[in-house]
């Protein structure tokens, strides 16, 4: 993982996360940062924050911006990650304890 920060991406805040991720698709493979590595408020507080610069930039229409329906994102991608055995973290995984059982 090369993040530019000495903190895990689960304790990042929305802007250290999206300077972390950068703005390319390819700044953002290299960040090795994947969304099953950060919280739900994380994921939350990240897609506001580029809802908010993308209208200010008026690069693009974004879709209306619903916090629900990004948790839920979140959450299915989060049981993927929990199903193909990648070590999401125990940060992360306290967001959703009905996908371990716990």
């Amino acid at each position: 993982m090369t993040i530019r920060s000495s903190k895990q991406p689960w304790e990042l805040t929305a802007r250290q996360l999206n300077a972390a991720v950068g703005e390319s698709l390819e700044s953002k493979r290299q960040s090795g940062i994947e969304p099953w590595m950060i919280t739900r408020q994380q994921a939350i507080e990240y897609i506001h924050l580029r809802y908010k610069k993308d209208r200010a930039n008026r690069r693009c229409t974004p879709p209306r911006w619903n916090p629900q329906t990004v948790a839920d994102f979140h959450k299915a991608v989060i049981r993927q990650a929990v199903e193909a055995g990648k070590p999401v973290p125990g940060a992360v995984l306290q967001d959703y304890p009905d996908l371990t059982g716990s």
